[in-house]
């Protein structure tokens, strides 16, 4: 081959490969970028799934507590005459429902019944951002056809996750 052939086709090509190589090198770090925020974002919804889980237990954890405080007959709280009580919630934790309490806010704002303190009941992990606390409510009814009040317990519960931001509050109705 002639050498004055090979040159000119050889001016042409320079720089195209360079143009193409920076590119390709923009695309792939495009997709790269890419990839990391969709597992980063992934990651947190992970993250957020156990702590709303984890309050769930926390919650469920401690309506079971006060189940077991209204069942029980040698706790070290007695609830037996909670019917003649008309006692705050926000102090003591239990109290007789008159349709004026708002049980949650007074759970939000730390009051209540700590999970396990009363009833023994195993100490839950280090998992959460604080224990699970409970309220109680003595709710007096007059079956038709008996002879007096009968009492049923309205228990509301609220759990943190490992954060205070993810919070559940569950509220069961229990006869003993």
């Amino acid at each position: 081959m002639h050498p004055s052939m090979s040159t000119p086709i050889q001016r042409r090509q320079r720089g195209v490969v360079l143009v193409v190589g920076l590119l390709l090198l923009l695309v792939m770090t495009v997709l790269g970028v890419t990839t990391i925020k969709s597992t980063i974002l992934e990651e947190k919804m992970a993250g957020n799934l156990r702590d709303k889980d984890l309050a769930f237990q926390a919650a469920e954890a401690a309506l079971r507590d006060g189940e077991r405080l209204v069942r029980c007959n040698n706790c070290a709280l007695d609830i037996n005459g909670l019917t003649g009580l008309n006692m705050d919630c926000t102090s003591s934790g239990l109290c007789v429902a008159n349709g004026e309490l708002d049980p949650v806010a007074d759970l939000r704002s730390g009051a209540g019944l700590e999970y396990g303190v009363y009833t023994g009941a195993t100490a839950l992990p280090d998992d959460y951002s604080s224990s699970p606390r409970y309220v109680v409510e003595g709710i007096r009814y007059w079956p038709p056809g008996a002879p007096g009040w009968k009492v049923v317990y309205r228990i509301t519960a609220i759990g943190h996750g490992g954060t205070s931001q993810a919070t559940a509050v569950h509220q069961s109705v229990y006869k003993p």
